[in-house]
Formats: structure tokens, C-alpha cells, sequence
């Protein structure tokens, strides 16, 4: 396969994640393993970025793309940025170009080439022309207010507004629009202490890594590895990624005795109830979905938990 056809298939298996997330109402941990399916892990890493980036900014780049379009010449364009398939082709490559080191013209052709994977190749030429107005800011940023440069809905942006005050939103805003820079760990006894295995993951794997302090069982890492799956723990369940504050409110609970028991209400997707276990391991858990789809995969989540 050509590095062309690649870039294809890396924003075709990006929509199709971003499909699965936005009309499902699935999270990412659902969606990225069936969009890096078979691939190695840098090429998935991609995948990773460009959805997760995407969906940062979707806000402002469905904006970008209604100016554009606007901007452009023809119905075509129109059709196009409707369809929402190409619509978040087009997003996706809009994060492309401006936060991987693709150049912007080889991400172009390889958004009109996901048109005929998409099986809508009349739409290769405003796709082209719509995407390279969209990465230039034409009809957008001249006009664009406060809440669509932060990519937020303006009923949040008034409501940060209120709470926090115009200059603090205006400082710290920009930090949504950010890839996390670290990420934290829960790690379960059996694969070690966070000392044990923090110093594992410096010394074996080259990711910097230490305990976190306000935690019984977290690990932050310095640096947010591409194939998380492929750490030591994560797929045999060992260990899992959960923010350190979570973790942090989970250990704040009383301990709870030998047949006592903890109710979780919507427990989807099962973060918290695996930390619940993690921390009161005497504790009989009764999680509770209202949802069937998200019972299911918070089933899948707790198996083998016990």
C-alpha cells in the first residue's frame, strides 16, 4: 500500500470512529480499538490523535466548514459539508494539517481520496477546495466570537463566562483545545506497586513515570504513549487508565466491611466501579445502567473483576 493510500485509510478509519462516537453515543475506549484494528502501533497512534483532536475541536471546524463552504462556489460544496460522513472527513483532516507533521497538501489529496473509499467521489473537488479555505481560516476567523474560537456551544462558553469571569476564561481556555500532556494509571496489587511499577515502565519501557501522590494506586506518566494497550498490565486488566482525581474521590470512601455493599447508579462505562473494587476489595459492588448498550460494555469492562 502506498504512503498516499495510507493516509487514505488513516482518516477513513478516523470518520468511521468518529461515526461510531458521535451517532452511537460510544466513548473512545469503544470506538479506537475498531478503528486501529490490525495495525501497527504508530499507525494507530494516528488514528488516536486525529480522533481524539478532532472531537476537541469539532465545534470550531464545523463552523470553519460552514464558512468555507459558504465561501465557495457552487452547490457542491454545500452537499458536501452536509453529508456528514464527509463532513467529519473533512474535520479530521483539518486536525491533520494543523496538528501532525503532514503537510497540508499530502492530508488534501488524502481527504479527496477517502471521497471514493466513502463511495462518493463526485465530491473530491469541493472537499479539496473546502478544506483548503476551512485550514486557512477564510470567512471564519475575521468573524468568528469568543465561544467559536474556543470551539465550545454558546450556552457553555456563557456559562464559564459566568462562573469564572471573561479573563480567566480568556487565560485559560485555550488549555481545552490542548492534548493532554500526561496521563495517569490505575494499577491493581498484582502488577506491582506504583513505585514498583512506575520504575518498570521507566527502566523497561523509556516512559517516564512516577506515583502519584494523592493516590493509593495511581501512576502519572510524564508523557502520553500513542499504544496504550501495549503498556505492561493494560490487557490482561491488571491496569487501567483513570484520571488521578477520580481515583482520588474513590479513596476518600469509608472502608467498607466484608459483605457490605456499594451501590454505583449509571455506571457506564465502569471506570469508577473498577476503582471502586480496586480500593474496597471486601466490598460486594452492585453497578447499575439504565442503558442496555452501555450495560453491556460496562459488563465487559468489570469481567474477571470478580
Amino acid at each position: 500500500m502506498s504512503r498516499a493510500a495510507r493516509r487514505a485509510e488513516s482518516l477513513i478509519r478516523s470518520v468511521r470512529a468518529l461515526e461510531h462516537i458521535i451517532e452511537r453515543k460510544r466513548g473512545l475506549e469503544d470506538a479506537l480499538p475498531r478503528a486501529s484494528a490490525g495495525l501497527e502501533a504508530r499507525a494507530g497512534g494516528v488514528i488516536h490523535d486525529t480522533v481524539a483532536g478532532t472531537l476537541r475541536h469539532l465545534h470550531q471546524y464545523e463552523r470553519r466548514l460552514d464558512a468555507a463552504a459558504a465561501a465557495a462556489a457552487g452547490d457542491r460544496a454545500w452537499r458536501a459539508v452536509e453529508d456528514m460522513p464527509l463532513r467529519l472527513l473533512m474535520a479530521s483532516a483539518l486536525f491533520q494539517c494543523e496538528h501532525t507533521p503532514a503537510s497540508a497538501e499530502h492530508v488534501v489529496r488524502s481527504a479527496t481520496e477517502g471521497c471514493a473509499q466513502l463511495g462518493r467521489a463526485w465530491a473530491q473537488a469541493p472537499i479539496e477546495s473546502v478544506v483548503r479555505n476551512a485550514a486557512a481560516g477564510r470567512g471564519f476567523f475575521s468573524r468568528a466570537g469568543a465561544a467559536e474560537r474556543l470551539s465550545l456551544p454558546a450556552w457553555l462558553h456563557e456559562d464559564l463566562v459566568s462562573n469564572l469571569g471573561a479573563r480567566r476564561l480568556d487565560a485559560f481556555g485555550p488549555l481545552l483545545l490542548q492534548r493532554p500532556s500526561r496521563l495517569h494509571l490505575a494499577v491493581a496489587s498484582s502488577a506491582g506497586s506504583p513505585s514498583e511499577y512506575a520504575a518498570r515502565l521507566s527502566e523497561g519501557s523509556g516512559v517516564a513515570a512516577r506515583p502519584l501522590e494523592f493516590t493509593r494506586f495511581g501512576v502519572s506518566l510524564h508523557a502520553r504513549p500513542r499504544d496504550v494497550g501495549s503498556l505492561p498490565g493494560v490487557a490482561s486488566r491488571r491496569v487501567f487508565v483513570q484520571d488521578g482525581a477520580q481515583q482520588w474521590g474513590v479513596g476518600q470512601l469509608s472502608p467498607v466491611g466484608a459483605g457490605e455493599a456499594v451501590l454505583d447508579l449509571c455506571a457506564a462505562p465502569g471506570g469508577k466501579s473498577r476503582a471502586l473494587l480496586l480500593h474496597q476489595p471486601a466490598a460486594r459492588l452492585v453497578a447499575v445502567e439504565r442503558s442496555r448498550r452501555k450495560a453491556a460494555a460496562l459488563r465487559e469492562s468489570l469481567a474477571g473483576e470478580g
